[in-house]
């Protein structure tokens, strides 16, 4: 494992101290010498400060210096003599002696060179390879050759003209000549000006000219090759990039994934400053050291030669790229693997078992040299997520991409409208989850004297004063930052909905937050500022929660009655997400009946039949959790029409059409699966939620749909535009994989739709108090549909129509849903 550079040795490779020390050494150069004089003493302590510290770094060993280094030392050294008073301390007078002492001042544009010193190397290295000297010989003997030939002719033929220009003829010199006609090879402009002069001089000077056309043609051809590799070399070179973050795998098709991280890193902008405030209670108040948080310094790794279209749209100037295979050492070290902060590991496209042994190929090649930093490892099969764990070590998440892929097809079909929902949280475009735990020493000490917290004291203050709706907390033993200063979130589990006991250690009573276990909390907010602002008061004591009287009229209209979960479900194709969507719906829908219909040959189809664990041709029925039942059925010709013969005899309350695998255009082809599906089914009022790749083509279908009139309840879901912002907020917000995995794959945690009964009275209601009502009953608020708009995380005075709410989306248990929200159509409307 390669060493960290230190403080010194990055600040005196910034790339701003080197401008700033070359601009100096430009000054200091000028041919002013009272200007010179005035700034010596600053250059000479400037430059004195720069050659003690290389030298401390080699002094400490902290640097194994090279020939080269060791050049550049002797050019400090130099320049430094040349910046002190030698017109004093020597016997210099005036006239030779003073002119060689200001042009020893010239030495000190030899420090330059160290600046450009790698750019330099790439050049030497290629104009000295053979064949560019080979060629830069042959222009160069080229040249020489036809100047001297030229020149011969013309002396043996005694041709008089002027060829220095002189204007006495009669005075050239053989090497006059010689000069001259090397004069007509390397520029056209040197061609004779005028016809009026020696017919002899006047032909070779045309054919020479013709002649040099052709040769500097063949050099400005060599020129534009040694470019090109110089441009070349410069991508191998390695990055100068210090804690950033790591994209390794088919980069160049993660367009959305690379523009996503891009966008929250600009939303979190304000985080790269750090607060004269921060240095205060820093310096004065013991509490944490002042850091720059997200700082947009990203470096993607992909196999091919050229880099990614993408890098050179707005916003993409601090990405990089390099060329090179994720496992190759010398691939790794060009990326500068050994101080990358995060490494995101895409899988690379084919089978899956494939896909997954390359990437744990690579997470065990980038944990070779570098085990500090957070590795987010993306893997198709779900029993090589353990084993990604154990080979990448403490701070490793494996991201299951199939099962959570099938857990938001799952919520897309029992939760109406969560789409919108999701799609703000997970995307840069709204408010998202964001985390805060706490790991400075004085945090510690904080947690430590405050006793217990009450999560809804905590919910109210965070709304109120930061616009911060929490949604949980984290639990588990005191954890501390790493050697790169990251937070070891794998160390503590997340309590989503701590108004329910939860079941890690920490959260025996609900609602309370018990500071022996309480390690940290999640919320909705626009950015992480207001988190950390949470933070801050939570740990001075300076909450100051307000709790309102709780708005009881608008629950009373809450009818469960009105949206039934999806019993029913015929499924039309296949996806590696379908195993893991079916016993997610089977866990949180009781007595739920889904039909599979499979297309492809009968080898293919009996291989898929067999992932979700039955047998092609099978008649009876696999029983799944909570008295589900399944069966797959397998229709080779015309899948989408065929598929209505298996609708269940009692209706169907879901479809769902998933990606048309190895098709020529995937979308094109799924939306032409349910083009056909609908116009062949007879039956209405179910729920239809298709997968596709690209989310524009969603829109093209649903335009169709309705041209004609068959779009019903629509879901048109893309699941690689989930999959990658899923990838970046799990790599970005620390904690947040497990958190989604609590908040899609358990129940009692899970996001529940509450729809309301009309209202025609249309009272205003603040959502603080829909908050009130709603944590009496165990549940969180999360959002309202107003109209057909859904809020996420209403601000804290804001006021609705109560007539215009249509449903409240809140974190809940679906299991006891009826219990918490008896229906009573028969009483009358209150007033709160």
């Amino acid at each position: 494992m390669r060493r960290r550079r230190s403080a010194v040795e990055d600040v005196l490779e910034q790339r701003l101290m080197r401008l700033v020390l070359a601009v100096l050494i430009v000054v200091s150069v000028l041919p002013f010498d009272a200007l010179e004089r005035q700034l010596r003493p600053f250059f000479l302590v400037v430059f004195g400060i720069e050659l003690i510290a290389r030298l401390g770094l080699i002094a400490t060993r902290r640097v194994r210096p090279t020939g080269a280094d060791w050049a550049f030392i002797a050019f400090d050294v130099l320049a430094l003599i040349s910046f002190m008073p030698l017109e004093a301390l020597l016997p210099v007078g005036a006239g030779r002696d003073a002119t060689w002492l200001r042009a020893f001042r010239l030495v000190r544009l030899l420090v330059l060179i160290r600046f450009g010193q790698d750019l330099a190397r790439d050049v030497w290295r290629v104009l000295t390879r053979r064949e560019q000297v080979q060629q830069l010989t042959l222009v160069t003997l080229g040249v020489l050759s036809l100047s001297f030939v030229g020149a011969v002719v013309l002396a043996h033929l005694g041709v008089g003209h002027d060829y220095d220009l002189d204007g006495q003829p009669d005075a050239e010199t053989f090497w006059d000549q010689v000069w001259w006609t090397f004069r007509q090879v390397e520029s056209p402009d040197n061609l004779v000006s005028s016809l009026a002069t020696e017919p002899a001089a006047l032909i070779v000077s045309l054919l020479l000219t013709i002649f040099g056309i052709f040769i500097f043609s063949y050099l400005i051809g060599v020129g534009t090759s040694v470019v090109e590799q110089v441009l070349r070399a410069e991508r191998r070179r390695p990055i100068g990039y210090r804690d950033h973050t790591l994209i390794i795998g088919p980069v160049h098709e993660s367009e959305l994934l690379v523009s996503e991280f891009v966008r929250i890193y600009e939303k979190n902008a304000s985080l790269r400053r750090i607060a004269p405030k921060q240095i205060w209670s820093w310096l004065v108040h013991g509490r944490g050291r002042p850091r720059r948080q997200a700082v947009p310094k990203i470096a993607l790794l992909g196999q091919r030669e050229e880099p990614p279209s993408f890098l050179y749209e707005q916003g993409m100037r601090r990405v990089v790229y390099r060329a090179g295979e994720g496992a190759d050492p010398d691939a790794l070290e060009r990326v500068n693997v050994d101080e990358a902060k995060r490494i995101v590991l895409i899988a690379p496209e084919g089978p899956d078992a494939e896909a997954d042994a390359l990437t744990i190929a690579r997470l065990a090649a980038v944990r070779a040299r570098n085990g500090s930093a957070h590795v987010f490892v993306e893997v198709k099969e779900s029993r090589n997520e353990a084993l990604a764990g154990q080979i990448g070590g403490a701070g490793t998440f494996a991201l299951d991409s199939t099962r959570f892929l099938g857990l938001f097809l799952c919520q897309h079909l029992i939760v109406p409208g969560v789409e919108t929902l999701l799609d703000e949280l997970l995307s840069a475009r709204g408010a998202e989850l964001y985390t805060h735990l706490f790991v400075d020493p004085w945090e510690r000490r904080k947690l430590d004297e405050l006793g217990e917290i009450q999560f809804t004291d905590l919910a109210a203050h965070a709304h109120r004063a930061h616009g911060v709706t929490v949604i949980g907390a984290f639990v588990g033993p005191s954890i501390k930052r790493n050697g790169m200063g990251l937070v070891p979130a794998d160390r503590v589990k997340p309590w989503v909905n701590p108004l329910v006991v939860g079941r890690d250690p920490g959260t025996k009573r609900s609602g309370v937050l018990d500071t022996d276990a309480f390690r940290g909390f999640v919320g909705i907010a626009e950015t992480y500022e207001p988190m950390r602002a949470l933070a801050q008061d939570v740990l001075t004591g300076r909450m100051s929660p307000e709790h309102p009287k709780a708005a009881e009229t608008l629950l009373r209209r809450v009818a469960l009655s009105e949206q039934r979960p999806p019993k029913r479900v015929l499924v039309i194709g296949y996806s590696p997400a379908l195993a893991p969507m079916i016993e997610a719906l089977a866990h949180f829908v009781p007595e739920v009946e889904v039909r599979v219909v499979l297309d492809g040959d009968t080898a293919t189809a009996t291989r898929q039949a067999r992932s979700l664990g039955v047998e092609l041709g099978d008649v009876t029925a696999k029983v799944l959790e909570r008295e589900g039942r399944l069966r797959v059925f397998h229709e080779p010709i015309d899948l989408a029409t065929a598929a209505v013969q298996h609708v269940p005899p009692q209706g169907l309350d879901a479809a769902v059409f998933l990606s048309s695998m190895g098709a020529l255009d995937v979308d094109a082809s799924t939306a032409l699966r349910v083009l056909h599906f609908m116009q062949s089914c007879t039956l209405s009022a179910f729920r239809v939620l298709v997968e596709l790749e690209d989310a524009h083509r969603g829109e093209q279908l649903a335009r169709k749909l309705r041209y004609l009139d068959l779009s019903g309840d629509l879901t048109i879901l893309s699941t690689n535009q989930i999959k990658n912002y899923f990838m970046v907020h799990s790599a970005f917000v620390p904690g947040l994989t497990d958190v989604y995995a609590r908040l899609l794959g358990t129940r009692g945690q899970e996001i529940v739709r509450l729809p309301l009964r009309e209202d025609s009275v249309g009272k205003p209601v603040r959502f603080d108090a829909i908050r009130e009502a709603l944590f009496s009953r165990g549940c969180i608020p999360l959002a309202l549909q107003v109209g057909t708009e859904i809020v996420l995380n209403p601000s804290h005075a804001a006021r609705f129509s109560s007539s215009d709410i249509q449903a409240i989306y809140a974190l809940g248990s679906a299991d006891r849903l009826r219990d918490r929200f008896p229906e009573h159509p028969s009483l009358p409307p209150l007033v709160d």
